[in-house]
Order: C-alpha cells, then sequence, then structure tokens
C-alpha cells in the first residue's frame, strides 16, 4: 500500500477518530511481513488525540500484507482489555 491509497487510509483513520468520543477505545496495529502495535488500547480523550494523530503521520508503506499476524496482534489486545 503506498502513495494514494496510504494517504487515503491516514485520512479514513484521522475521520474516525474525530468522530469517536471519549466513551470509545482505540488500538490501532501496523501490519507488513509482521505485526506490531502502534498505539495500545486506550480511551480516545481529547489529550490523546493529537498523539494518536502524530503517530498516524509516522506510518509509511514498507511492503507484505501478513494480515493473519495482525489479526493475531489484534484478538491479543481484545483479549487482554478491561471492561
Amino acid at each position: 500500500m503506498a502513495g494514494s491509497k496510504i494517504t487515503l487510509l491516514k485520512e479514513t483513520v484521522n475521520f474516525i477518530v474525530d468522530t469517536l468520543s471519549e466513551r470509545d477505545r482505540i488500538s490501532i496495529v501496523l501490519f507488513n511481513h509482521r505485526a506490531s502495535r502502534l498505539i495500545p488500547l486506550k480511551r480516545l480523550t481529547k489529550e490523546n488525540q493529537p498523539m494518536i494523530f502524530d503517530k498516524l503521520e509516522l506510518i509509511k508503506a514498507t511492503g507484505g500484507t501478513n494480515i493473519a499476524a495482525a489479526m493475531d496482534v489484534t484478538y491479543a489486545i481484545l483479549k487482554q482489555r478491561k471492561f
């Protein structure tokens, strides 16, 4: 995913972050040939929004699409959440 696709992804996630409320939580998982958590699961407060936007700008397309690894990381995040 490069160029306009990665730009569209960032714009979409920015829109989602702007739309969610402080009752919502967000975590972002990156994946290429492996998966990693960019942002741990946290409440979407006004204080957290700038950090989320800043981290989104760091996302670069680096090749590979190991979505299975991303799903594993995502599942682990959801299993560890506290209500």
